[in-house]
C-alpha cells in the first residue's frame, strides 16, 4: 500500500489532539511530582491535578468534588457498578443493564452474577432505544443500579437519559450512565440529566489514553474497587496521573467548543455516504435509530456479507473500519448489540461500522464509496446462497 491509512474508526479512539499533547508536554517537567506530596513538588503536582477537576467538572456541569480520576471508561464503570452494589448492603442484591451495554458494564454485572447477584437485562427496541416503559418492567422488583448508556458505541444511538434517570429513581434504583461516546458529540449535562453515576474516557475525545473520569453525585454511597492508598478521596487508590488529568481537562473543553461546528459537518459526511452508498449497493440495512443518533456514526449490514469479511477486505485497501463481532475460538459472532434490536443472526453478522472524526473530509467517503462497492459485489459473487437468491 503505498498512500497511508484513512481511518474511519473514530468511535474505537481518537489521536491525541496537537494543542493538548503541547500543553501536557510543557506540564511533564513542572507538574511531576507526587500530588500527595506535602513538599513543593507534590503542591505543584496536586495544584495542577485540581485545576484539572475544576475545569472538566466545568464541562459536565458538576461539583469538582463529584469528580474522581481513574485510568479510562472501562475503570469508570466497574467503579459505577461495582461500587454501587457494594457501597450500601441494605439496598436489593439485584442490578439491571441494557442488552446493548458496552463490555465494561456487562462484564462488571457477570462478575456480580459470580458473586450471587441477579442481573437483569433491559430489552431495546429494533431501532436500538432503552424506552422508560422497558426499564420499569426490568426494575419492578428492586435493583441497587439500573445502567443504560448515553450513546451506542456501535449504532450511535441516543438514549433518552433524564427520562430513565427519572425512571430508576422513581423505583429507588441509583442509575448509571456511561458516555463515553457521549462526550464532544452532544451536551453532556449531568443535572439535566440527573444521573448518579457517569463515566468520561479522555482517548474518545482526542485526549490521552489511560485517563478517564467517574461522575458521583454527591451523597450516593460508592465502595472503593482498588485497595490501597487513599487517593481521590477514598474511592479510588493509586498515584493519580496528573499530567493525563490535564490533558482530558484541555480535550473536552476544546471538544465541547467544536462540538456544534463537528456535528453539522460530520451529519453532511454521514448522509452523503448513506445517500450514494444506497444508490449504488442494494441490500444495504442501517442499524440504530435513524433520527436519535450522534452525526459520526453509521451502522450497516450488507446482506449476504460477512461485516468481518468487509472490514479486512477495506483494510486492504488502506481503510480502517470496524465490525461489531467478537472472536472467539476462531469464530465470529455477530455483535449482541445488532442481534439485540431484533436483526436475525446470519444480517447480524454482516454488520460494519463507520465512524468519521475532526480529520475525515468528503474525499475520504468518496474514496471509501470507490472500494467499498466493488469490494461487496466480489464478496456477493463468491457466496453461494446470495449469488442463488436464497437470502
Amino acid at each position: 500500500m503505498s498512500d497511508p491509512f484513512i481511518f474511519l474508526d473514530f468511535n474505537s479512539t481518537t489521536p491525541l489532539d496537537p494543542e493538548v499533547a503541547e500543553a501536557m508536554a510543557r506540564l511533564q517537567g513542572e507538574a511531576w511530582g507526587n500530588p500527595s506530596s506535602v513538599h513543593a513538588a507534590g503542591r505543584r503536582a496536586r495544584q495542577v491535578l485540581e485545576e484539572a477537576r475544576e475545569r472538566a467538572a466545568a464541562q459536565i456541569r458538576c461539583d469538582p468534588g463529584e469528580l474522581y480520576f481513574t485510568s479510562g471508561g472501562t475503570e469508570s464503570d466497574n467503579l459505577a457498578i461495582k461500587g454501587s452494589y457494594f457501597g450500601d448492603p441494605r439496598r436489593p442484591r439485584r442490578v439491571a443493564v441494557s442488552a446493548i451495554e458496552h463490555a465494561a458494564v456487562l462484564g462488571a454485572a457477570d462478575d456480580l452474577r459470580k458473586l450471587g447477584a441477579d442481573v437483569v437485562s433491559i430489552p431495546a427496541d429494533a431501532r436500538g432505544r432503552i424506552t422508560p416503559e422497558a426499564l420499569e418492567q426490568a426494575i419492578l422488583h428492586g435493583v441497587t443500579v439500573a445502567a443504560v448508556m448515553s450513546v451506542n458505541n456501535e449504532t450511535g444511538t441516543i438514549q433518552p437519559v433524564r427520562e430513565l434517570a427519572d425512571m430508576a429513581h422513581a423505583h429507588g434504583a441509583r442509575f448509571h450512565c456511561d458516555a463515553v461516546q457521549a462526550a464532544g458529540k452532544i451536551p453532556v449535562d449531568v443535572r439535566a440529566w440527573e444521573v448518579d453515576f457517569l463515566a468520561l474516557a479522555a482517548h474518545k475525545f482526542y485526549g490521552p489514553r489511560g485517563v478517564g473520569v467517574l461522575y458521583v453525585r454527591r451523597g450516593v454511597p460508592l465502595a472503593s474497587q482498588i485497595s490501597g492508598g487513599g487517593h481521590e478521596r477514598q474511592r479510588r487508590a493509586g498515584t493519580e496521573n496528573v499530567i493525563g488529568a490535564y490533558g482530558l481537562a484541555l480535550a473536552l473543553e476544546k471538544a465541547n467548543r467544536m462540538m456544534a461546528g463537528e456535528d453539522a459537518r460530520l451529519r453532511a459526511l454521514s448522509d452523503y455516504f448513506l445517500q450514494h452508498l444506497h444508490s449504488r449497493v442494494p441490500g444495504v440495512h442501517l442499524h440504530g435509530d435513524p433520527q436519535f443518533r450522534v452525526a459520526n456514526t453509521v451502522n450497516c449490514s450488507f446482506q449476504g456479507v460477512e461485516g468481518e469479511a468487509v472490514v479486512v477486505s477495506l483494510d486492504l485497501k488502506g481503510l480502517c473500519v470496524a465490525s461489531g463481532s467478537a472472536c472467539s475460538s476462531g469464530a465470529a459472532e455477530p455483535s449482541h448489540v445488532i442481534l439485540a434490536l431484533g436483526v436475525e443472526p446470519q444480517l447480524a453478522a454482516g454488520a460494519v461500522r463507520f465512524s468519521w472524526g475532526r480529520p475525515t473530509v468528503r474525499a475520504d467517503i468518496d474514496r471509501l464509496l470507490a472500494e467499498i462497492v466493488p469490494i461487496v459485489e466480489r464478496l456477493r459473487a463468491l457466496s453461494p446462497t446470495y449469488a442463488a437468491g436464497t437470502i
